[in-house]
């Protein structure tokens, strides 16, 4: 029992460390995004200036340019968005871990600090019986 506290402890240190990283890539994100909005609207009116543009908008990328860099971006959201659903799985297999454990000890604590052992754990007293 102590084994799989310990090791229910470890894990969600694991959890909440993975989403402690996620939001702060997050932010990490929507700040770079925020800079580089900042830096395309004063290099665009900088162009606009120098080239006597009067609101062309993006006139220093190609429609290349553009295509590629919505390609990269969209990859980055996908994979933004995959690791997102992996956070979330892995936080609900921790709540599901954690109920179980409540559910051991309750069954080891009602029978008197004794549970049915199988191989060296207590087996079906854990799983709820399955």
């Amino acid at each position: 029992e102590e084994e799989a506290q310990y090791t229910l402890r470890k894990l969600l240190e694991q959890v909440n460390l993975v989403a402690m990283k996620l939001r702060d890539l997050e932010e990490r994100g929507r700040q770079q995004a925020r800079n580089w909005r900042m830096r395309g609207a004063s290099t665009n009116l900088q162009l606009q200036q120098r080239n006597g543009l009067d609101g062309g908008g993006g006139a220093y990328l190609s429609e290349e340019d553009k295509l590629a860099l919505f390609h990269v971006l969209n990859d980055q959201r996908l994979g933004m968005e995959r690791l997102g659903s992996i956070v979330t799985r892995d936080v609900r297999d921790t709540e599901i871990l954690k109920e179980e454990m409540n559910k051991a000890e309750n069954v080891v604590r009602g029978s008197g600090g004794v549970g049915r052992r199988v191989g060296g754990a207590l087996g079906p007293a854990i799983f709820g019986g399955r």
